[in-house]
């Protein structure tokens, strides 16, 4: 997975990885998804911070799917653990903190045999409770962005 928060800068490109369980049926199903991604740096202050993000959502998958072809449609809320860490400062701290926020995401998923498909899913995510991200003792706070685009690529499997 990669993502940009594109009002925060291009420092704030960052990747890592994702799984998803699906379960449901042939056209609405549900969609437990968990992750881990480094998102670069935030400029702060006279410093720096590296973000770090953990999220997990659990949502509706809507399916429409012709032939081995699927398109998909995923709406979640989404809670994050951010670690942050301070670079560049007198003191450098790091900081834990949880947001909340939603996902929204379009892809589609074509089934390469009856229990392996190719997925491809591109994403949105809007932070609607940013947590606050202290990167100094003297109280200086990471500004976290509050909405992503992402991208995806990966392996969908078929259990039964």
């Amino acid at each position: 997975m990669v993502e940009v928060a594109p009002s925060a800068g291009s420092q704030t490109l960052g990747g890592g990885a994702e799984a998803r369980l699906i379960i449901g049926g042939r056209r609405l199903a549900f969609a437990l998804g968990i992750g881990a991604l480094s998102q670069g740096s935030v400029s702060v202050a006279s410093g720096t911070a590296q973000l770090s993000r953990f999220p997990i959502d659990l949502g509706l998958q809507g399916i429409l799917g012709r032939g081995r072809f699927e398109g998909l449609l995923d709406v979640a809320p989404v809670l994050s653990i951010i670690v942050a860490q301070g670079e560049g400062f007198a003191h450098n701290a790091g900081a834990i903190g949880v947001d909340l926020g939603a996902r929204v995401a379009f892809g589609g998923r074509y089934w390469i045999a009856d229990r392996l498909a190719l997925v491809a899913t591109i994403e949105a995510r809007f932070v609607a409770l940013p947590a606050q991200l202290r990167v100094d003792p003297a109280g200086v706070t990471a500004p976290e962005p509050t909405f992503w685009i992402g991208a995806s690529l990966g392996l969908a499997v078929r259990l039964r």
